[in-house]
């Protein structure tokens, strides 16, 4: 609904509220009131099912687009690091202004520049065919309280489907000295050992190929021996089979309660998170929303400051590790994932020194390992 609809909707309901006037000050002096009442109200009653219809149409097109009062600002640090001073920008709490809509269109404008044309496809073009309800929007709106940002994601087939491609494709902005700079992207041998794995997990759920022992004596040929195989398949089956949102937090700095902890230890904290909140659908970030949350929070910081008339100095991906700021130091720890022979598990970190991306396998006694939560709506 655009503003001249909304504006032609209020008009109606003042016109019934005239309407409403003038039948009440047509009661006749020194009449029953309570009959008037009741006469009054069968004169107007055959306006309440448009009143109701108009209300429903207004609740309809609010619904996507709304502010959230002093909410944790999600670019706060961003532009704290890129230099801007005005607290405009840079304040702790803010209230946020989400509109759903234009977020969707710049989600799926940025999988089609990605060449993740699949991707794009599977996620509706209008807001209103994701039939999100109250309660998702309300989740939705708690989450942007907490300083977390909506990201639109495909289901389960087209993100794995296009998953190297995303963690290729899909990279954040990367700007210092003003400058924008080219991020390059390497993808180890090790982190194939699980992506050509994954590959047959969502063959052998789409397609029917192959068999499940089978992939199973693939995954214990290269895990640590005591871990579950079947840590792989329950990792992709907890992705929604359809498009949905997922509310993820860009901090620059890990949370305390996800980093400088054994690999066991972050296991053990993410199920007292999820303890903590039993209301919410939380995942440890897949390895496709973290390629989104690279991408799609640096360049809204870069497009938001823009809008605003401001320049950033620097805008750095999150994750950077051989910093010289080691304040920021981290890596992205996938521990929803088995462990790999000898200790290791799939990481994703940004290092200064290459100015990349870098997909691989991390010690499980990195001590500057971190993990990323999602709600998945």
């Amino acid at each position: 609904m655009n503003c001249q609809e909304l504006q032609n909707k209020i008009s109606q309901l003042k016109d019934l509220k005239r309407q409403f006037e003038q039948i009440y000050n047509t009661l006749p002096p020194g009449s029953n009131r309570e009959q008037a009442k009741r006469d009054v109200l069968d004169k107007i009653s055959p306006y309440r099912d448009e009143i109701e219809a108009i209300l429903s149409e207004l609740e309809e097109a609010f619904k996507y687009e709304f502010v959230v009062r002093n909410a944790i600002n999600p670019y706060a640090e961003a532009m704290r690091d890129g230099g801007i001073t005005d607290t405009e920008f840079t304040a702790e709490r803010k209230d946020v202004h989400v509109n759903l809509q234009e977020i969707l269109a710049g989600d799926r404008e940025a999988y089609v520049a990605a060449g993740l044309i699949l991707w794009a496809q599977a996620i509706p073009v209008d807001i209103h065919d994701f039939n999100l309800s109250r309660e998702q929007i309300e989740i939705i709106k708690s989450r942007v309280a907490q300083g977390e940002i909506p990201i639109f994601m495909p289901g389960r087939w087209q993100q794995m489907n296009g998953l190297v491609a995303a963690m290729r494709n899909l990279k954040p902005k990367y700007i210092e000295e003003k400058q924008e700079k080219e991020v390059e992207v390497s993808i180890h041998n090790t982190a194939y050992d699980y992506l050509d794995l994954m590959d047959e997990i969502i063959n052998l759920e789409i397609f029917g190929t192959g068999s499940k022992e089978d992939i199973k004596k693939s995954i214990k040929s290269f895990i640590e021996e005591g871990q579950d195989p079947e840590m792989l398949f329950a990792s992709l089956a907890a992705i929604p089979e359809n498009s949905y949102v997922v509310m993820v937090k860009p901090n620059q700095v890990p949370e305390e309660r996800t980093t400088k902890k054994a690999l066991k230890d972050q296991i053990k904290e993410f199920e007292q998170m999820k303890a903590e909140n039993p209301d919410l659908n939380l995942r440890v970030q897949s390895l496709a929303e973290y390629s989104a949350l690279q991408n799609r929070f640096t360049h809204r910081v870069d497009d938001f400051a823009k809008s605003s008339g401001v320049v950033l100095e620097k805008l750095c991906p999150l994750d950077r590790y051989s910093n010289p700021d080691s304040h920021y130091q981290s890596i992205c720890r996938f521990i929803d994932l088995p462990v790999k022979s000898g200790g290791w598990v799939p990481c994703e970190v940004f290092r200064y020194n290459t100015e990349g991306i870098e997909i691989a396998t991390h010690s499980i006694n990195d001590k500057f390992a971190s993990f990323r939560v999602a709600v998945r709506v």
